[in-house]
């Protein structure tokens, strides 16, 4: 199984040439500097030990290509050092070549072979001579079949052919090499059009261009063995979006716009397996990003990410996502020419089941909404507020909606359904224990009243909630408010994800996802800080947290601004008031009150807090208090901290 790479810079098509992936070299050409367009192959060329100069430093990269120079390039490469035996057997330096070339078939079919097999000898008018593209396709034609190279698909041989605007005009002994070259991925047409002009005189800079496409058919298509580790890309980073968006980009400069890939050569991923064309080059660049990560199925577009693979099922075509904007996303690509194109582009609402998403990052998400985003409160009620747009308040709804997660359901209870699944998309859904428990866009039943209904905010100070529902006359309304107080056959239903706002490999975080440190309670105190210091709280405010229990007054503040700092984290008793720390729930005898530990100084031997004063009604930040003034028969703290 051969290599199928095939690549071409594009202001090579005026030229015909397509080539292979270029590697710079040591070898230095004062003809051919860098900023050449045939450096680079020139180098990988001479790198290979395929080509040398033509005396004093010189490539002679502008030089008409003549029947000698492509025989010895290519006797380089495909029998390096066989011509040795002849050498000293002509005064000419092409003789070993041009011999070796001919005794091995390179040149059947060709001017120079023909005149050799008339008159019995070489003379110099045929090896010296200027080769034409007609000569050099036979060539290569001969080459691919005593190589055994895979041929094309007598399918694909119909499409190349009518591609070619002067087919008829290339005689017919010419006809398949210039057919089997161009399937091949070695040659393309002369213009735009793909006029193929045949008795054009190639140069020697771009015969380096052919002769790294052949040696790149020279090897073996299969996948390099890549071992980057689970969570790394093949570049060592960490395998996320902006990395491999970054990935995929670097790879633009070696396989260009309008570069050739050979469609016919299948390619061999150790992850994604065997696959020809289009398929086989999105695989290939799947594997230069993502090496040795698996493979998996993905079931929701919206989690479509940079370095994905998509298949097309509408015209059968493979490509590997560049980037992801909103509901836009941009790919690279091959077509059934092998020609590769960076400017692919679609929508995701556009994608329907029958076409595909492959994705190598450790894991399809599974605790996402419908948008991609994490399964949080403030991404919910983001969503909401979407919502509320398209379906507006005082609309009419009346139909049947059926949910892949909830069943099939018509008038309020179908509206919730529908809402429900564009917020949380393939969620999962489960009935929650308490009422106390909903959260923004839960389902709730109302046995009473016959009722769904969807929650838009929880007030647990008043034991109220807001929500949307679609009413008897099926009109749409939002922010309709009710008590909490739900009975036995009332019920909610909710999609959230286990602890939704925290890293499913570590448990032990704050509310805000990030570690429990000192350092990352005092940052969120210093936000709660300017929302509630000096704000009222009377005494018989109520709050219920899942893990502290229903309080009022200082106690419900002090468990309402423990839950936002350490969600559902456990609590224990801390015995040593000296260890105490920020956030942490002191019951203070001395104000005979809860409160929110701020700071502890031990060589002052005084610590700061934040609480609620009942008879005042009123929030108070920045307290002091003594350390020797605590007494574990009366005080008790609270701890969070794991």
């Amino acid at each position: 199984m051969k290599r199928t790479l095939r690549i071409a810079v594009a202001s090579f098509l005026s030229v015909g040439i397509l080539a292979g992936s270029v590697l710079s070299g040591s070898a230095a050409f004062t003809d051919v500097p860098s900023n050449h367009w045939a450096y680079s192959y020139v180098q990988k060329a001479s790198d290979n030990k395929l080509v040398t100069g033509i005396g004093d430093g010189l490539y002679g990269v502008d030089n008409p290509l003549k029947a000698a120079d492509f025989a010895t390039m290519v006797c380089a490469l495909l029998y390096p050092g066989q011509a040795d035996a002849l050498q000293g057997k002509s005064s000419y330096w092409w003789y070993p070549y041009m011999e070796t070339a001919y005794q091995k078939g390179l040149l059947t079919g060709t001017v120079a072979a023909q005149s050799r097999t008339s008159s019995g000898a070489w003379y110099s008018s045929g090896p010296e001579a200027e080769l034409t593209r007609y000569d050099l396709a036979q060539i290569i034609y001969n080459a691919q079949k005593l190589q055994d190279w895979p041929e094309p698909d007598p399918n694909y041989l119909l499409l190349y052919m009518a591609a070619i605007p002067d087919w008829s005009q290339i005689p017919k002994n010419y006809q398949t090499a210039v057919l089997m070259a161009y399937a091949g991925g070695f040659l393309t047409g002369m213009d735009d059009k793909g006029t193929f002009m045949g008795n054009t005189v190639m140069t020697r800079g771009q015969a380096a261009v052919v002769l790294c496409a052949m040696l790149d058919a020279s090897k073996e298509t299969t996948a390099p063995t890549y071992t980057n580790r689970p969570g790394k890309l093949v570049n060592g980073k960490d395998a996320n979006e902006d990395n491999a968006a970054d990935a995929v980009a670097a790879l633009q400069s070696e396989f260009r716009e309008y570069d050739v890939w050979d469609t016919q050569r299948a390619y061999t991923s150790s992850k994604l397996g065997t696959a020809v064309g289009g398929q086989g080059f999105a695989y290939m660049i799947s594997d230069r990003v993502f090496g040795a990560l698996p493979s998996e199925k993905v079931t929701n577009f919206n989690h479509l990410k940079p370095g994905d693979l998509v298949y097309f099922n509408s015209d059968g075509q493979y490509a590997v996502v560049t980037s992801v904007s909103g509901n836009t996303f941009n790919y690279v690509y091959c077509n059934g020419f092998g020609i590769i194109s960076w400017r692919g582009s679609g929508r995701i609402d556009n994608l329907t089941s029958r076409d595909a998403v492959y994705t190598r990052y450790e894991g399809e998400p599974t605790d996402v909404l419908a948008n991609g985003d994490d399964a949080t409160e403030k991404n919910v009620l983001s969503l909401l507020d979407d919502l509320m747009d398209k379906y507006e308040d005082g609309d009419e709804w009346d139909k049947r909606y059926e949910s892949n997660i909830l069943g099939s359901a018509r008038n309020d209870e179908g509206f919730a359904y529908m809402i429900s699944d564009e917020i949380f998309g393939d969620l999962s859904v489960e009935k929650l224990d308490s009422v106390y428990d909903m959260r923004p866009g839960d389902i709730v039943y109302r046995d009473e009243a016959d009722t769904y209904l969807i929650v838009l905010d929880v007030d647990t100070k008043t034991d109220t909630f807001t929500y949307l529902y679609l009413n008897s006359n099926y009109v749409i309304c939002w922010n309709d408010r009710d008590w909490l107080d739900m009975d036995r056959d009332d019920t909610v239903y909710t999609r959230y994800p286990t602890d939704p706002d925290t890293n499913d490999d570590d448990d032990e975080v704050l509310s805000n996802g990030k570690p429990v440190t000192e350092k990352n309670v005092l940052s969120l105190l210093s936000s709660l800080e300017d929302d509630y210091d000096g704000e009222d709280w009377a005494e018989d405010e109520r709050y219920r947290s899942s893990v502290l229990g229903t309080g009022y007054g200082s106690q419900a503040f002090a468990y309402y601004i423990s839950d936002e700092i350490f969600g559902d984290l456990d609590v224990s008793k801390n015995t040593k008031f000296t260890k105490m720390q920020a956030g942490d729930i002191l019951y203070y005898d001395y104000e005979s009150a809860y409160v929110i530990i701020l700071d502890v100084d031990t060589d002052r031997e005084e610590f700061t807090y934040a609480y609620a004063n009942e008879y005042r009604e009123r929030v108070y930040w920045d307290e002091t208090g003594d350390l020797n003034d605590l007494d574990s028969r009366y005080d008790t703290v609270y701890t969070r901290y794991p």
